[in-house]
């Protein structure tokens, strides 16, 4: 379940864009990046990568040999909230998987307009019990 989960995370990340501010004048692959100045993250980009994911445009819940999504950020900047947000994951999951032989989805998920965080609105899913 774990794996199941970083893929899901790394697919569909909540958190897609992240604002930082720099705190130094830095370069970063030729563009100068001034003190003070607001630059925009995008770990969705770096979890597409095709340089470290196998097949990055696909989801695969069977992926074992992935590293760690990149979607909570990292070092002072790490989200408090990283390890809640897997465990609840990964119990949710377990529960559905426990209850439901096959999800067939009808149609395309919505989501809701685009904010700071990704929220899916709805999906249509039918649920074939376990036996």
């Amino acid at each position: 379940m774990p794996s199941a989960v970083e893929e899901l995370l790394r697919f569909e990340p909540a958190s897609p864009l992240h604002v930082r501010r720099a705190v130094t004048d830095v370069e970063v692959e030729g563009c100068p990046v001034h003190a003070g100045e607001l630059v925009m993250l995008a770990p969705i980009m770096a979890d597409r990568d095709p340089a470290v994911w196998d097949r990055p445009d696909e989801l695969d819940v069977t992926r074992t040999d992935a590293p760690r999504t990149q979607i909570f950020g990292g070092g002072p900047h790490m989200c408090l909230g990283a390890a809640l947000a897997r465990a609840e994951l990964q119990e949710f999951l377990a529960a559905l998987v426990a209850r439901a032989r096959r999800l067939v989805p009808h149609g395309t998920p919505r989501f809701q307009p685009f904010q700071t965080l990704r929220q899916m609105h709805d999906v249509d899913v039918d649920i074939i019990p376990a036996d």
